[in-house]
């Protein structure tokens, strides 16, 4: 894991909810470091800022992420991660294509659920 990249981005939601707590917005002040930690917990791999803020737009959390790594997938970006969450691709899903024979790549699993496998 690239801890770096993370800690930058965690230090920088940080900043922005002490900012946003300055600014009269109590809620993204703790909202924003809350997402951050979250996101650390599950030891994915590096987030920049914006997979931060992707990660709060299409509900990929830390207990997600978690399911994506038990499945098999120990090394997604949040790009991935963003397409298992919109396309419903969970752990049930993969396990049935992959004894379907579908291989363990997120854009296979996206050709599965579209029916174009």
């Amino acid at each position: 894991m690239s801890a770096p990249g993370v800690e930058r981005a965690a230090e920088a939601l940080a900043w922005q909810g002490r900012a946003c707590g300055r600014l009269g917005s109590p809620m993204y002040a703790e909202l924003l470091p809350a997402l951050a930690d979250d996101l650390l917990s599950a030891d994915f791999g590096p987030l920049e800022v914006n997979d931060l803020f992707k990660a709060a737009i299409f509900k990929v959390d830390s207990k997600f992420m978690r399911e994506m790594k038990a499945s098999g997938f120990q090394n997604l970006g949040m790009e991935d991660l963003v397409k298992a969450r919109i396309f419903k691709i969970d752990a049930e899903f993969i396990r049935q294509a992959v004894t379907d024979g579908v291989e363990l790549k997120v854009e296979k699993l996206v050709q599965r659920k579209l029916g174009v496998d």
